[in-house]
Protein backbone atom coordinates (compact mmCIF):
# COMPACT_ATOMS: atom_id res chain seq x y z
CA UNK A 1 0.00 0.00 0.00
CA UNK A 2 1.43 3.52 -1.16
CA UNK A 3 0.66 6.72 -0.09
CA UNK A 4 3.39 8.97 -0.87
CA UNK A 5 5.25 9.96 -4.08
CA UNK A 6 7.69 7.08 -4.76
CA UNK A 7 9.74 4.92 -7.65
CA UNK A 8 9.30 1.11 -7.17
CA UNK A 9 11.05 -0.69 -9.31
CA UNK A 10 13.09 -4.01 -10.17
CA UNK A 11 16.62 -3.78 -9.92
CA UNK A 12 18.53 -4.28 -13.31
CA UNK A 13 18.98 -8.16 -12.85
CA UNK A 14 16.47 -9.62 -10.56
CA UNK A 15 13.06 -10.70 -10.90
CA UNK A 16 10.49 -8.13 -9.18
CA UNK A 17 6.89 -9.48 -9.09
CA UNK A 18 3.58 -9.55 -7.26
CA UNK A 19 1.08 -12.66 -7.39
CA UNK A 20 -2.24 -12.92 -5.70
CA UNK A 21 -2.53 -9.56 -3.99
CA UNK A 22 -3.40 -6.44 -4.47
CA UNK A 23 -1.21 -3.03 -5.10
CA UNK A 24 -2.87 -0.11 -3.78
CA UNK A 25 -1.57 3.23 -4.64
CA UNK A 26 -2.86 6.25 -3.32
CA UNK A 27 -1.86 9.68 -4.76
CA UNK A 28 -2.94 12.39 -2.47
CA UNK A 29 0.20 14.09 -2.01
CA UNK A 30 -0.31 17.50 -1.45
CA UNK A 31 1.97 19.97 -3.65
CA UNK A 32 2.58 20.10 -6.99
CA UNK A 33 4.83 17.82 -9.49
CA UNK A 34 3.88 14.45 -7.18
CA UNK A 35 5.19 11.21 -9.15
CA UNK A 36 4.00 7.64 -8.74
CA UNK A 37 6.21 5.51 -10.62
CA UNK A 38 5.72 1.57 -11.07
CA UNK A 39 8.18 0.18 -13.37
CA UNK A 40 9.49 -3.45 -14.59
CA UNK A 41 7.21 -5.54 -12.41
CA UNK A 42 5.53 -8.29 -13.30
CA UNK A 43 1.97 -8.98 -11.76
CA UNK A 44 0.12 -12.19 -11.75
CA UNK A 45 -3.08 -12.07 -10.95
CA UNK A 46 -2.56 -9.27 -9.04
CA UNK A 47 -4.11 -6.11 -9.87
CA UNK A 48 -3.52 -2.57 -9.28
CA UNK A 49 -5.43 -0.32 -7.97
CA UNK A 50 -5.03 3.87 -8.36
CA UNK A 51 -7.03 6.13 -6.29
CA UNK A 52 -5.97 9.62 -7.23
CA UNK A 53 -6.59 13.63 -6.44
CA UNK A 54 -7.10 15.95 -3.56
CA UNK A 55 -9.27 18.80 -2.82
CA UNK A 56 -6.65 21.58 -3.96
CA UNK A 57 -6.54 22.51 -7.43
CA UNK A 58 -2.77 23.45 -6.77
CA UNK A 59 -1.80 19.85 -6.69
CA UNK A 60 -0.42 17.36 -9.24
CA UNK A 61 -0.92 14.01 -9.32
CA UNK A 62 1.18 12.03 -11.96
CA UNK A 63 1.04 8.17 -11.72
CA UNK A 64 3.33 6.24 -14.33
CA UNK A 65 2.97 2.56 -14.94
CA UNK A 66 6.43 1.57 -16.99
CA UNK A 67 7.30 -1.92 -18.45
CA UNK A 68 4.56 -3.91 -16.04
CA UNK A 69 3.83 -7.60 -17.38
CA UNK A 70 0.32 -7.79 -16.31
CA UNK A 71 -0.88 -11.78 -16.46
CA UNK A 72 -4.88 -11.54 -15.27
CA UNK A 73 -6.71 -14.10 -15.97
CA UNK A 74 -8.82 -14.77 -12.22
CA UNK A 75 -12.32 -12.72 -12.29
CA UNK A 76 -10.78 -9.52 -10.79
CA UNK A 77 -11.64 -6.90 -13.72
CA UNK A 78 -9.72 -4.58 -14.63
CA UNK A 79 -6.62 -5.21 -14.15
CA UNK A 80 -5.23 -1.61 -13.77
CA UNK A 81 -8.37 0.01 -11.86
CA UNK A 82 -8.59 3.51 -11.35
CA UNK A 83 -10.76 5.66 -9.28
CA UNK A 84 -10.48 9.77 -8.57
CA UNK A 85 -12.84 10.77 -5.45
CA UNK A 86 -11.55 14.33 -5.45
CA UNK A 87 -11.51 15.90 -8.49
CA UNK A 88 -10.42 19.19 -7.69
CA UNK A 89 -6.35 18.59 -8.48
CA UNK A 90 -4.60 17.77 -11.86
CA UNK A 91 -4.27 13.98 -12.53
CA UNK A 92 -2.16 12.16 -14.74
CA UNK A 93 -2.18 8.51 -15.15
CA UNK A 94 0.43 6.97 -17.85
CA UNK A 95 1.03 3.64 -18.96
CA UNK A 96 3.95 2.84 -21.44
CA UNK A 97 5.38 -0.36 -22.26
CA UNK A 98 2.67 -2.15 -20.61
CA UNK A 99 2.10 -6.06 -21.76
CA UNK A 100 -1.15 -7.22 -20.73
CA UNK A 101 -2.81 -10.75 -20.80
CA UNK A 102 -6.33 -11.37 -19.46
CA UNK A 103 -9.60 -9.43 -19.83
CA UNK A 104 -9.76 -5.60 -19.21
CA UNK A 105 -6.11 -4.24 -19.10
CA UNK A 106 -7.31 -0.95 -17.60
CA UNK A 107 -10.42 0.91 -16.62
CA UNK A 108 -12.63 2.40 -13.96
CA UNK A 109 -14.86 0.61 -11.63
CA UNK A 110 -16.63 3.35 -9.44
CA UNK A 111 -17.96 6.17 -10.36
CA UNK A 112 -16.34 8.02 -13.79
CA UNK A 113 -13.24 9.63 -12.81
CA UNK A 114 -11.79 12.89 -14.25
CA UNK A 115 -8.20 12.80 -15.71
CA UNK A 116 -5.92 12.61 -18.45
CA UNK A 117 -5.46 8.92 -19.58
CA UNK A 118 -2.16 8.25 -22.26
CA UNK A 119 -1.43 4.82 -23.05
CA UNK A 120 1.19 4.39 -24.96
CA UNK A 121 3.74 1.28 -26.97
CA UNK A 122 1.53 -1.60 -24.97
CA UNK A 123 0.05 -4.72 -26.06
CA UNK A 124 -2.73 -6.29 -24.75
CA UNK A 125 -3.72 -9.84 -25.69
CA UNK A 126 -7.65 -10.45 -24.70
CA UNK A 127 -8.00 -14.00 -23.55
CA UNK A 128 -11.56 -14.03 -22.36
CA UNK A 129 -14.64 -11.07 -22.54
CA UNK A 130 -14.44 -7.28 -21.75
CA UNK A 131 -11.65 -5.51 -23.52
CA UNK A 132 -7.95 -3.77 -23.28
CA UNK A 133 -9.27 -0.83 -22.13
CA UNK A 134 -12.55 -0.33 -20.69
CA UNK A 135 -13.24 3.61 -19.71
CA UNK A 136 -16.48 5.98 -18.57
CA UNK A 137 -14.61 9.29 -18.26
CA UNK A 138 -16.29 12.67 -16.37
CA UNK A 139 -15.42 16.37 -16.38
CA UNK A 140 -12.47 17.75 -18.13
CA UNK A 141 -10.76 14.37 -19.50
CA UNK A 142 -8.02 13.92 -22.40
CA UNK A 143 -7.75 9.89 -23.77
CA UNK A 144 -4.63 9.15 -26.04
CA UNK A 145 -4.33 6.03 -27.06
CA UNK A 146 -0.80 5.37 -29.18
CA UNK A 147 1.34 2.73 -30.70
CA UNK A 148 -0.27 0.26 -29.11
CA UNK A 149 -1.52 -3.30 -30.35
CA UNK A 150 -4.87 -5.05 -29.06
CA UNK A 151 -5.76 -8.68 -30.31
CA UNK A 152 -8.55 -10.81 -29.68
CA UNK A 153 -6.96 -14.11 -29.15
CA UNK A 154 -10.06 -15.98 -27.10
CA UNK A 155 -13.32 -15.71 -29.53
CA UNK A 156 -15.16 -14.00 -27.05
CA UNK A 157 -14.06 -10.12 -26.06
CA UNK A 158 -16.39 -7.62 -27.14
CA UNK A 159 -14.77 -4.70 -27.64
CA UNK A 160 -11.22 -3.99 -27.86
CA UNK A 161 -11.00 -0.22 -27.13
CA UNK A 162 -13.99 1.28 -25.53
CA UNK A 163 -14.01 5.07 -24.01
CA UNK A 164 -17.20 6.72 -23.13
CA UNK A 165 -17.31 10.22 -21.87
CA UNK A 166 -20.34 10.96 -18.85
CA UNK A 167 -22.99 13.86 -18.48
CA UNK A 168 -21.25 17.12 -18.95
CA UNK A 169 -18.11 15.74 -19.52
CA UNK A 170 -15.42 17.27 -22.10
CA UNK A 171 -12.46 16.01 -23.47
CA UNK A 172 -10.15 14.61 -26.88
CA UNK A 173 -9.78 10.57 -27.21
CA UNK A 174 -6.68 10.85 -29.62
CA UNK A 175 -6.45 6.84 -30.82
CA UNK A 176 -3.19 6.80 -33.35
CA UNK A 177 -1.01 4.57 -34.50
CA UNK A 178 -2.45 1.68 -33.16
CA UNK A 179 -2.84 -2.04 -34.63
CA UNK A 180 -6.81 -3.56 -33.54
CA UNK A 181 -7.23 -7.20 -33.99
CA UNK A 182 -10.02 -10.05 -34.35
CA UNK A 183 -12.88 -8.17 -31.36
CA UNK A 184 -16.55 -8.15 -32.77
CA UNK A 185 -16.34 -4.68 -32.63
CA UNK A 186 -12.77 -2.60 -32.80
CA UNK A 187 -13.62 0.63 -31.17
CA UNK A 188 -16.50 1.90 -29.27
CA UNK A 189 -16.70 5.96 -28.87
CA UNK A 190 -19.33 6.95 -26.97
CA UNK A 191 -20.93 10.16 -25.77
CA UNK A 192 -23.49 10.66 -22.90
CA UNK A 193 -26.35 12.39 -23.78
CA UNK A 194 -25.80 16.55 -23.11
CA UNK A 195 -22.14 15.86 -23.28
CA UNK A 196 -19.73 19.23 -23.29
CA UNK A 197 -17.43 19.72 -26.14
CA UNK A 198 -16.28 16.13 -26.86
CA UNK A 199 -14.05 15.07 -30.06
CA UNK A 200 -12.61 11.49 -31.22
CA UNK A 201 -9.42 11.85 -33.58
CA UNK A 202 -8.72 8.32 -35.11
CA UNK A 203 -5.90 8.67 -37.14
CA UNK A 204 -3.34 5.97 -38.88
CA UNK A 205 -5.03 3.24 -36.96
CA UNK A 206 -4.73 -0.62 -38.54
CA UNK A 207 -8.05 -1.98 -37.53
CA UNK A 208 -8.32 -6.01 -39.03
CA UNK A 209 -10.95 -8.66 -38.64
CA UNK A 210 -13.86 -6.96 -37.06
CA UNK A 211 -17.38 -7.23 -37.20
CA UNK A 212 -17.67 -3.67 -37.71
CA UNK A 213 -14.44 -1.11 -36.76
CA UNK A 214 -16.21 1.73 -35.18
CA UNK A 215 -19.33 1.93 -33.45
CA UNK A 216 -19.97 5.15 -32.68
CA UNK A 217 -23.06 6.29 -29.99
CA UNK A 218 -23.84 10.04 -29.25
CA UNK A 219 -25.45 12.92 -31.67
CA UNK A 220 -23.23 15.35 -29.42
CA UNK A 221 -19.71 14.04 -30.55
CA UNK A 222 -17.80 15.11 -33.12
CA UNK A 223 -15.42 12.60 -34.82
CA UNK A 224 -12.10 12.65 -37.67
CA UNK A 225 -11.31 9.57 -39.05
CA UNK A 226 -7.99 10.23 -40.86
CA UNK A 227 -5.55 7.63 -42.83
CA UNK A 228 -6.93 4.70 -41.34
CA UNK A 229 -7.03 0.99 -42.63
CA UNK A 230 -9.94 -1.06 -42.57
CA UNK A 231 -9.35 -4.95 -43.69
CA UNK A 232 -11.52 -7.56 -43.31
CA UNK A 233 -14.47 -6.04 -41.65
CA UNK A 234 -17.30 -8.44 -42.00
CA UNK A 235 -20.41 -6.12 -41.63
CA UNK A 236 -20.45 -2.36 -41.19
CA UNK A 237 -17.04 0.05 -41.22
CA UNK A 238 -18.61 3.35 -39.25
CA UNK A 239 -22.05 2.41 -36.70
CA UNK A 240 -22.97 5.91 -36.13
CA UNK A 241 -24.91 8.92 -34.93
CA UNK A 242 -22.92 11.80 -34.48
CA UNK A 243 -23.24 15.58 -34.63
CA UNK A 244 -20.06 15.32 -36.95
CA UNK A 245 -18.23 13.47 -39.07
CA UNK A 246 -15.26 13.50 -41.22
CA UNK A 247 -13.82 10.60 -42.89
CA UNK A 248 -10.44 11.53 -44.80
CA UNK A 249 -8.02 9.12 -46.65
CA UNK A 250 -8.96 5.48 -45.58
CA UNK A 251 -7.92 2.70 -47.05
CA UNK A 252 -10.54 -0.27 -47.34
CA UNK A 253 -9.75 -3.93 -48.18
CA UNK A 254 -12.27 -6.80 -48.25
CA UNK A 255 -14.99 -4.51 -46.17
CA UNK A 256 -18.36 -3.61 -47.07
CA UNK A 257 -18.98 0.06 -49.08
CA UNK A 258 -18.96 2.81 -46.62
CA UNK A 259 -22.54 4.72 -46.65
CA UNK A 260 -20.98 8.01 -45.12
CA UNK A 261 -19.80 10.79 -47.52
CA UNK A 262 -15.59 10.86 -47.16
CA UNK A 263 -12.71 12.09 -48.86
CA UNK A 264 -10.49 10.67 -50.80
CA UNK A 265 -10.73 6.78 -50.27
CA UNK A 266 -8.39 4.09 -50.97
CA UNK A 267 -9.70 0.86 -51.84
CA UNK A 268 -7.00 -1.88 -52.24
CA UNK A 269 -4.97 -4.50 -50.85
CA UNK A 270 -2.92 -2.74 -48.39
CA UNK A 271 -0.28 -5.09 -48.86
CA UNK A 272 0.49 -6.48 -45.14
CA UNK A 273 3.80 -8.61 -45.03
CA UNK A 274 2.00 -11.16 -43.73
CA UNK A 275 -1.22 -12.95 -42.01
CA UNK A 276 -0.32 -11.85 -39.11
CA UNK A 277 2.11 -9.24 -39.33
CA UNK A 278 0.53 -5.52 -40.52
CA UNK A 279 3.89 -3.85 -41.48
CA UNK A 280 3.83 -2.82 -45.30
CA UNK A 281 5.36 -4.26 -48.05
CA UNK A 282 7.35 -2.14 -50.34
CA UNK A 283 4.30 -2.06 -53.34
CA UNK A 284 1.67 -1.35 -50.80
CA UNK A 285 -0.75 1.60 -52.06
CA UNK A 286 -1.05 3.06 -48.69
CA UNK A 287 3.09 3.85 -48.94
CA UNK A 288 3.83 7.15 -48.85
CA UNK A 289 -0.43 7.92 -49.24
CA UNK A 290 -1.20 9.74 -46.24
CA UNK A 291 -2.84 12.96 -45.57
CA UNK A 292 0.69 15.24 -43.97
CA UNK A 293 -1.76 17.00 -42.12
CA UNK A 294 -3.66 14.72 -40.51
CA UNK A 295 -0.69 12.52 -39.34
CA UNK A 296 -0.17 12.09 -35.71
CA UNK A 297 2.76 13.13 -33.73
CA UNK A 298 5.24 10.64 -32.70
CA UNK A 299 6.19 8.44 -35.25
CA UNK A 300 4.45 5.46 -36.16
CA UNK A 301 3.49 2.20 -34.62
CA UNK A 302 7.80 1.42 -34.24
CA UNK A 303 8.31 5.05 -32.98
CA UNK A 304 9.82 5.85 -36.95
CA UNK A 305 9.04 8.89 -38.66
CA UNK A 306 9.08 9.60 -42.45
CA UNK A 307 9.30 12.09 -44.51
CA UNK A 308 6.39 11.13 -46.74
CA UNK A 309 2.98 10.52 -45.09
CA UNK A 310 1.29 6.73 -44.91
CA UNK A 311 -2.22 5.08 -44.64
CA UNK A 312 -2.17 2.83 -41.19
CA UNK A 313 0.02 2.18 -38.53
CA UNK A 314 3.30 1.45 -39.97
CA UNK A 315 5.87 3.75 -42.42
CA UNK A 316 7.29 1.73 -44.82
CA UNK A 317 11.12 1.52 -43.87
CA UNK A 318 13.13 -1.17 -45.99
CA UNK A 319 15.38 -1.40 -42.53
CA UNK A 320 16.32 -0.50 -38.83
CA UNK A 321 19.39 -0.65 -37.52
CA UNK A 322 22.37 1.38 -34.91
CA UNK A 323 25.26 1.11 -33.37
CA UNK A 324 26.14 0.37 -29.64
CA UNK A 325 29.49 0.21 -28.01
CA UNK A 326 30.02 -2.06 -25.17
CA UNK A 327 31.51 0.21 -22.57
CA UNK A 328 32.46 0.05 -18.75
CA UNK A 329 29.86 1.85 -17.70
CA UNK A 330 27.30 -0.84 -19.88
CA UNK A 331 29.12 -3.94 -19.44
CA UNK A 332 30.10 -6.58 -17.02
CA UNK A 333 31.85 -9.43 -17.53
CA UNK A 334 30.86 -11.41 -20.78
CA UNK A 335 27.21 -9.41 -20.74
CA UNK A 336 27.05 -5.80 -22.31
CA UNK A 337 22.96 -4.01 -22.44
CA UNK A 338 21.66 -2.57 -25.76
CA UNK A 339 19.74 0.59 -24.69
CA UNK A 340 16.19 0.61 -25.72
CA UNK A 341 16.82 3.50 -28.43
CA UNK A 342 18.22 0.60 -30.51
CA UNK A 343 16.13 -1.91 -28.81
CA UNK A 344 12.32 -1.52 -28.38
CA UNK A 345 10.52 -3.58 -25.25
CA UNK A 346 9.46 -6.83 -26.20
CA UNK A 347 11.35 -6.82 -30.21
CA UNK A 348 14.06 -9.34 -31.37
CA UNK A 349 16.78 -8.14 -32.26
CA UNK A 350 19.98 -9.31 -34.48
CA UNK A 351 23.53 -8.29 -33.57
CA UNK A 352 26.85 -8.33 -35.34
CA UNK A 353 29.79 -7.17 -34.12
CA UNK A 354 31.94 -5.06 -35.64
CA UNK A 355 35.66 -6.42 -36.04
CA UNK A 356 37.97 -3.50 -36.57
CA UNK A 357 41.23 -4.59 -36.66
CA UNK A 358 42.96 -8.56 -36.18
CA UNK A 359 43.82 -11.39 -35.25
CA UNK A 360 39.90 -11.85 -34.36
CA UNK A 361 39.75 -12.11 -30.09
CA UNK A 362 39.56 -14.83 -28.67
CA UNK A 363 35.69 -14.74 -28.72
CA UNK A 364 35.38 -14.66 -32.21
CA UNK A 365 31.83 -12.64 -33.43
CA UNK A 366 30.45 -15.71 -34.11
CA UNK A 367 29.94 -16.96 -30.54
CA UNK A 368 27.65 -13.92 -29.88
CA UNK A 369 24.01 -14.78 -28.10
CA UNK A 370 21.20 -12.27 -27.25
CA UNK A 371 18.29 -12.47 -25.42
CA UNK A 372 15.64 -9.89 -23.81
CA UNK A 373 14.46 -10.60 -20.37
CA UNK A 374 10.54 -10.61 -19.91
CA UNK A 375 10.27 -8.91 -16.12
CA UNK A 376 12.91 -6.70 -15.32
CA UNK A 377 11.90 -3.77 -18.25
CA UNK A 378 12.58 -6.10 -20.97
CA UNK A 379 16.15 -4.87 -21.33
CA UNK A 380 17.92 -6.54 -24.21
CA UNK A 381 21.27 -8.46 -23.13
CA UNK A 382 24.29 -9.49 -25.26
CA UNK A 383 26.18 -11.43 -24.07
CA UNK A 384 29.80 -14.37 -25.33
CA UNK A 385 28.79 -17.65 -25.37
CA UNK A 386 32.18 -18.95 -24.34
CA UNK A 387 32.24 -16.55 -21.26
CA UNK A 388 34.64 -14.83 -22.59
CA UNK A 389 34.47 -10.74 -21.50
CA UNK A 390 33.03 -8.63 -23.81
CA UNK A 391 35.65 -6.52 -24.00
CA UNK A 392 35.40 -2.74 -24.05
CA UNK A 393 35.54 -0.73 -26.36
CA UNK A 394 33.75 -3.07 -28.92
CA UNK A 395 31.19 -1.90 -31.51
CA UNK A 396 28.50 -4.00 -32.72
CA UNK A 397 25.62 -3.36 -35.31
CA UNK A 398 21.86 -3.72 -33.84
CA UNK A 399 19.07 -4.53 -35.96
CA UNK A 400 15.46 -4.65 -34.53
CA UNK A 401 13.88 -7.47 -36.06
CA UNK A 402 10.38 -6.00 -36.29
CA UNK A 403 11.77 -3.33 -39.04
CA UNK A 404 12.93 -5.73 -41.96
CA UNK A 405 11.56 -8.34 -44.01
CA UNK A 406 13.69 -11.55 -43.61
CA UNK A 407 14.19 -14.87 -44.34
CA UNK A 408 16.69 -17.96 -43.61
CA UNK A 409 19.02 -19.14 -46.53
CA UNK A 410 20.49 -22.80 -46.73
CA UNK A 411 23.10 -23.62 -48.49
CA UNK A 412 23.19 -26.46 -50.95
CA UNK A 413 24.72 -27.11 -53.92
CA UNK A 414 22.50 -25.00 -56.48
CA UNK A 415 23.46 -21.57 -54.52
CA UNK A 416 27.08 -21.87 -53.61
CA UNK A 417 30.54 -22.20 -55.27
CA UNK A 418 33.82 -22.33 -53.77
CA UNK A 419 33.52 -19.79 -51.04
CA UNK A 420 30.53 -17.57 -52.11
CA UNK A 421 27.09 -18.11 -51.61
CA UNK A 422 24.62 -16.11 -54.02
CA UNK A 423 21.12 -14.97 -52.08
CA UNK A 424 18.83 -14.91 -54.92
CA UNK A 425 15.60 -12.79 -53.33
CA UNK A 426 13.58 -10.77 -55.05
CA UNK A 427 13.32 -8.08 -52.30
CA UNK A 428 17.13 -8.01 -52.47
CA UNK A 429 17.82 -8.57 -56.49
CA UNK A 430 18.11 -4.91 -58.53
CA UNK A 431 17.59 -2.87 -55.27
CA UNK A 432 20.59 -0.15 -54.75
CA UNK A 433 18.59 0.97 -51.44
CA UNK A 434 18.38 -2.28 -49.86
CA UNK A 435 20.82 -2.63 -47.24
CA UNK A 436 21.25 -6.63 -46.68
CA UNK A 437 22.47 -7.71 -43.38
CA UNK A 438 23.47 -10.93 -42.98
CA UNK A 439 23.93 -13.30 -39.63
CA UNK A 440 25.27 -16.65 -39.17
CA UNK A 441 22.68 -18.98 -37.49
CA UNK A 442 24.24 -21.98 -35.26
Amino acid sequence: SITKPITLRSAPLARGRIRNATLFLTANFAGPGNRYVIEGIQFIDAPIDLTLGTNDGADEQTVLLRGLDIVSQVSFDPAIRIRTPQVSSRKLVQVQHLRFLGRTGIGSIEAPPVLDLEVEDSQFTLADTSGGVRFVFSGQSDATIRRSRFENRSGNSDVCVNIQYALGSNGTMDIARNVVVGCPTGMRLYGAPAIGSVVARVRNNTLRQHVRAIQFASDTLGAEIDNNIFSEIRSTVFDQELASLTIRNNLYHRTPAVAQNQDSPVFADPGFASAVDEHLLPDSLAVNSGRFASIPPGGDFDGHRNDLATIGAFDFRTGGSGEHVATPENSFSNVTVIPDSLSRWFAPVHVQSLVEGFPLPAWAPNHLGVYSTSTTGQLTFLFSQNQGPIGTPRRFHVLDSSLFQGRTELVDATNQSANLMVIDWSELDARPDARPIVMQRA
